[in-house]
């Protein structure tokens, strides 16, 4: 059970994330499912990196759509769409973001650092 304290940081951070989310969507022009799936993509992407070195595993759509719980048909129409902004590339193996300096300039704009 959370303390009452415990609460209150919590929605300060929800409050952050979600004013983060707006601010990236209004920043590059992606839609809310867009935005969701290609900070998904990129944290899915890294997960595996250490500290010294950035390697990046590519996702393959049905991870994707568990992980964020989106009908595959969505994902895949909104990865295709973000891989013509340049944002996503494919490969044999699944999908990864384009660029990782990009990604996470975008994605420190959440605020949750």
């Amino acid at each position: 059970m959370y303390q009452p304290l415990e609460i209150l940081n919590l929605a300060v951070l929800v409050k952050k994330a979600l004013s983060g989310v707006f601010k990236f969507r209004a920043v590059s022009g992606l839609d809310t499912e867009q935005v969701l799936i290609y900070l998904a993509l990129g944290s899915m992407n890294l997960e595996g990196s250490h500290s010294a070195v950035v390697t990046m595993q590519p996702i393959n759509i049905a991870t994707l759509c568990h992980a964020i719980e989106l009908p595959r048909e969505t994902v895949r129409r909104k990865l295709i769409q973000l891989e013509d902004q340049k944002l996503v590339r494919r490969s044999a193996a699944g999908f990864l973001i384009d660029d990782v300096s990009r990604w996470s300039e975008l994605a420190g704009r959440l605020g949750l650092a």
